[in-house]
């Protein structure tokens, strides 16, 4: 950052650490993970391209009905994937009734999207998420403790370490609350909820519903970045009843 000041000419501001970026945060710093798109999901997106090239525009959540893909996690993956290659542009927009204002996202095509067919090669790459082991600098020493002394299981165990977690009623209910809270940090950071959160660890943490950050670290996809960044919240939202 301070470079960038610099080149402008900001000489004074240029020594200065703005402690935001990921040079003067490391800790802070998110290191994003991405795997190539199955055969699958690239015919998915061929459809949401043939849905969108007769229109202007479709509301992100009509063309996930219309589509009839069932998960929104995986559908803004999709789209996330795509904007990422120029294919589609998304915007947020508006609209009131009935005295109430309801915002909504509009996606289009973009010129690069309406020249694809079916055989134009993509290269389509899926977000899987944060690497939670990208561990900085400036964490306390306890946090890089609790980090680096968490274990897999391995064979078996791993096995059933990851399998999904049964909820009980109040399971449920916290399972609701989390996912509110999940679309509306989505909503802010201007990202897809699985990189907030997947749903898998959703599903855990409402299972285990931790008490401290240590019992949050203990959970398979929250690790110190997260803690730090969510940990308060979502330890108010697990002590709820």
């Amino acid at each position: 950052m301070a470079a960038l000041v610099r080149h402008f000419g900001d000489i004074d501001d240029a020594s200065t650490r703005c402690g935001v970026c990921d040079v003067c945060d490391p800790a802070g710093a998110e290191l994003r993970q991405f795997r190539r798109a199955s055969s699958a999901e690239r015919a998915m997106v061929q459809r949401i391209i043939e849905e969108l090239r007769p229109v202007d525009y479709r509301a992100t959540g009509t063309l996930q009905r219309s589509l009839e893909v069932t998960s929104r996690d995986a559908f803004d993956g999709l789209l996330d994937a795509m904007t990422r290659l120029g294919l589609i542009e998304i915007e947020e927009a508006e609209f009131e009734k009935e005295g109430e204002v309801i915002r909504f996202r509009k996606v289009r095509l973009t010129d690069v999207g309406l020249a694809v067919r079916p055989m134009t090669p993509l290269a389509l790459l899926i977000s899987d998420g944060i690497v939670e082991s990208f561990i900085g600098s400036g964490l306390s020493p306890s946090q890089r403790a609790a980090k680096t002394s968490k274990k897999k299981p391995a064979g078996k165990a791993a096995s059933k370490a990851t399998a999904p977690a049964e909820l009980s009623i109040e399971g449920e209910a916290l399972a609701t609350r989390l996912k509110q809270w999940r679309a509306a940090e989505a909503k802010r950071l201007q990202v897809p909820v699985f990189v907030v959160m997947h749903d898998r660890t959703l599903i855990a943490l409402a299972a285990a519903r931790p008490r401290n950050p240590r019992e949050l670290l203990e959970i398979d996809g929250i690790g110190p970045t997260k803690v730090e960044r969510f940990g308060e919240q979502l330890l108010q939202l697990c002590g709820e009843r």
